[in-house]
């Protein structure tokens, strides 16, 4: 049996080792008390690792002269385990990282890739550099899916059932669909509730030459709108009394914020929308193709309701600022100035509800100039009866044009 000391185990001896110190062998080891170590360890007798601990001991590497003999026992370590620096956290990551399944569906966290570059879309540097943006909510997602903008959609396991016919459509139109869980719905969400339908899209917006080639003949033009609401809102208004397109002229808000694409309520898709940060070009791209350039001003020359014979031509409506209205020298450079009677005591109106009934008055003298004219196609005068052709200038985005004369938003998204 080997004996153990401080220093290790003990060594024999080699032949060339001084003489007084016989080598011990064979029958010889019994005598004296040691067991033969086939391996060339012979104990009691101190090896070289041993002699050196050993100095300065009584005995053979013992502090207290004394031989150790048997394994040294070790107590059990009450200090917790521990691997590589960080190991733990990786694989906290790691495993947060894996996609969940549910009933054999995969389901999207808010650390897997698609999502977070999702999120990202929330911030205006992502949707420049990537040329996409994220839209929350059925009607824009549903327009987005209708018209092809949309490219992924999100939506939670609960939202899904609602929502089956958009996501049937989005398969129909090869759109990804990601079923994702509770956490990434709120990494993707913008508002304090949320439907639990979102959908990444490709830019929708358009140039403000691209307009101009569909020959408009009702424009919004808002003039540095810094309100993501009240841009959306003017999208949407604009949609619904047909006008050709909104223009955003001078620094404004992103059309393609979340809170402006949600306030549009998918009209950002239906209708083509443009920025130009040049006001002053805005105006002669305007006058180049024959619009009347109105302005909107509290002590307007022009009372609204007298406006007809103004209104009924092709016309482009500035609105400024929802705080400061517009400057000076843009009521100057306009063509004319119209006022909004207030009947009532309020003071003012505010953008969008004042953009609501400009638009209105517009598009319902231009659709009865065109009943009055008749429909351009045919050649016949008008005899004071709607002909199918002009009814259907009326219940899409006529506003006294052909289908062909006004840009389409779906082959341009």
């Amino acid at each position: 049996m080997s004996n153990n000391g401080k220093g290790g185990g003990f060594r024999a001896r080699s032949s060339r080792q001084n003489d007084s110190h016989p080598r011990v062998t064979g029958e010889a080891h019994e005598e004296a008390g040691h067991t033969h170590n086939p391996g060339g360890r012979v104990s009691g007798e101190p090896g070289r690792r041993d002699r050196k601990s050993a100095r300065g001991t009584g005995g053979h590497g013992h502090p207290h002269g004394r031989a150790q003999h048997g394994p040294r026992r070790e107590r059990p370590s009450t200090k917790p385990q521990r691997g590589r620096r960080g190991e733990g956290v990786h694989e906290e990551i790691r495993a947060e990282q894996k996609e969940e399944s549910v009933d054999g569906e995969q389901i999207f966290t808010e650390r897997t890739p698609r999502v977070v570059n999702a999120a990202k879309l929330k911030r205006t540097a992502a949707r420049r550099k990537t040329q996409r943006f994220l839209v929350e909510g059925e009607n824009c997602v549903e327009a987005a899916v209708a018209t092809g903008a949309a490219t992924d959609i999100f939506v939670t396991k609960s939202a899904a059932a609602r929502f089956a016919d958009i996501l049937e459509a989005g398969q129909a139109m090869g759109t990804f669909i990601h079923l994702i869980d509770a956490k990434a719905a709120r990494s993707l969400q913008d508002t304090v509730t949320s439907t639990g339908i979102f959908a990444v899209c490709r830019d929708v917006l358009w140039s403000a030459r691209e307009v101009m080639k569909g020959r408009p003949t009702l424009m919004c033009v808002p003039v540095e709108t810094n309100e993501p609401g009240n841009a959306g809102t003017l999208i949407r208004v604009a949609d619904a009394m047909g006008a050709d397109a909104v223009l955003f002229a001078g620094d404004t808000v992103d059309p393609q914020s979340g809170k402006a694409a949600r306030s549009s309520a998918g009209s950002l898709f239906h209708i083509p929308v443009a920025r130009e940060r040049n006001i002053m070009k805005v105006l002669s791209m305007l006058r180049a193709e024959g619009l009347a350039i109105v302005a909107t001003a509290a002590d307007g020359e022009v009372d609204l309701t007298e406006a007809e014979e103004l209104l009924a031509q092709p016309t482009a409506w500035l609105f400024g600022n929802e705080a400061h209205g517009l400057p000076e020298e843009l009521q100057q450079a306009a063509d004319v100035r119209v006022r909004i009677p207030i009947r009532g005591r309020a003071e003012s109106l505010n953008l969008a509800t004042a953009a609501s009934i400009c638009l209105f008055e517009s598009s319902k003298y231009q659709v009865k100039a065109t009943e009055s004219e008749g429909h351009p196609d045919d050649g016949e005068p008008g005899t004071g009866e709607s002909t199918p052709a002009d009814l259907t200038a009326e219940s899409g985005a006529g506003a006294g044009t052909d289908g062909e004369d006004r840009p389409e938003t779906t082959d341009e998204d």
